[in-house]
């Protein structure tokens, strides 16, 4: 050792195998992983992303077929009252139609007559 070399310094030997030094073999393999496990990531994100679509969708459609039931059960509740008040205007009608005319119903023509006999 000459000159300013050395000065001040300690020099140590350490053998190799004290230290895991990682191979280039070993850290290609570490990135691939890495970049792989990466990718399941962002398709996981993805997926879960797609499935809460698929929910708010699935939760709009389920949310209109309740509000369509409810109405046709409001329609349906129409539609049976009003034909009730035609069936029973209907029932009364028919006969009171009759008595108030006061006349018997006669054929009005021959091929009515034959109809009455």
């Amino acid at each position: 050792m000459g000159g300013s070399e050395g000065v001040g310094e300690k020099v140590f030997r350490v053998p190799s195998a004290m230290f895991a030094v990682p191979n280039d073999d070993r850290v290609r393999r570490r990135k691939e992983t890495f970049e792989l496990l990466g990718q399941q990531v962002s398709n996981l994100t993805r997926l879960v992303n797609e499935k809460k679509n698929i929910g708010r969708k699935i939760q709009a459609a389920a949310e209109a077929a309740e509000e369509t039931f409810e109405r046709l059960t409001k329609l349906d509740e129409k539609v049976t009252v009003v034909d009730l008040h035609r069936e029973s205007v209907g029932a009364q009608t028919t006969p009171s139609l009759m008595r108030r005319r006061g006349e018997p119903i006669t054929p009005q023509g021959p091929e009515e007559a034959e109809y009455t006999k």
